[in-house]
């Protein structure tokens, strides 16, 4: 029987978390078998406008070469994606989180997101301005760098009744509630701004910029009733 955790999830509610966690629990349909050391790569593909990708690279065997890492972290691929040896999984379609054994893939996401010279693989929740660190890159402009995974998170395959899947889990044993206050403790539990409204059509920057201002602020722009041209009724 599992335990409960009454007291942290009143701690997390203090966080404004705590309406998410629901969300994690519930038997999965699908099962997890841990891979060995060396079969899968965590990284990330550089995008336009300071935006990284993250990529899942999966070795079929050991024996496999689908990458080599260079000093710094930088990492190369070997034709990964033409070798038939080699699985690339660049979408949440491909891999996904997976806590106490619950699979998070419905309301949980990873992505990538800068922080000064270092790259943060992130758990996040859209509903919320929280997220949870997985692992850490060095931060390059032209290439690609390997993930360091935080302590208690390992890759994993996604299995259904022993068959193995094209999906692979970022696996954690712990249990979410547990995971984030120890987050919270560490360090790695993010505060992200929420993701502003878009722009209305044709709207200047000045017209954007006063719109983010009052979507923030929580305030509208309206200073009283507005005037409409009134058009004689004639029969």
């Amino acid at each position: 029987m599992k335990r409960t955790y009454l007291p942290l999830l009143a701690f997390m509610a203090g966080a404004g978390a705590a309406g998410l966690l629901p969300s994690a629990w519930g038997s999965s349909v699908f099962e997890a078998e841990p891979l060995a050391e060396g079969r899968v790569m965590i990284t990330s593909q550089p995008l336009s406008n300071n935006q990284w990708r993250l990529m899942v690279i999966e070795a079929s065997s050991p024996d496999a070469t689908c990458w080599r890492k260079h000093s710094g972290g930088r990492l190369e691929m070997l034709n990964a994606t033409a070798n038939s040896q080699c699985q690339t999984y660049t979408s949440s379609s491909g891999y996904s989180a997976r806590v106490d054994g619950n699979d998070l893939s419905r309301s949980w996401r990873l992505r990538v997101e800068p922080a000064g010279n270092q790259l943060i693989l992130e758990l996040i929740n859209p509903a919320t301005d929280m997220s949870l660190v997985v692992g850490r890159a060095p931060r390059s402009e032209s290439g690609m760098t390997a993930f360091v995974l935080e302590s208690g998170w390992q890759p994993a395959k996604r299995t259904y009744q022993g068959k193995a899947l094209q999906h692979l889990y970022l696996n954690n044993s712990d249990p979410l509630p547990a995971l984030m206050a120890r987050a919270r403790h560490n360090g790695n539990l993010i505060a992200r701004p929420p993701a502003l409204p878009p722009a209305l059509p044709g709207a200047g920057p000045v017209a954007r910029a006063s719109s983010n201002t009052a979507y923030r602020s929580g305030i509208t722009t309206s200073t009283g009733p507005i005037a409409l041209q009134v058009i004689p009724y004639r029969p």
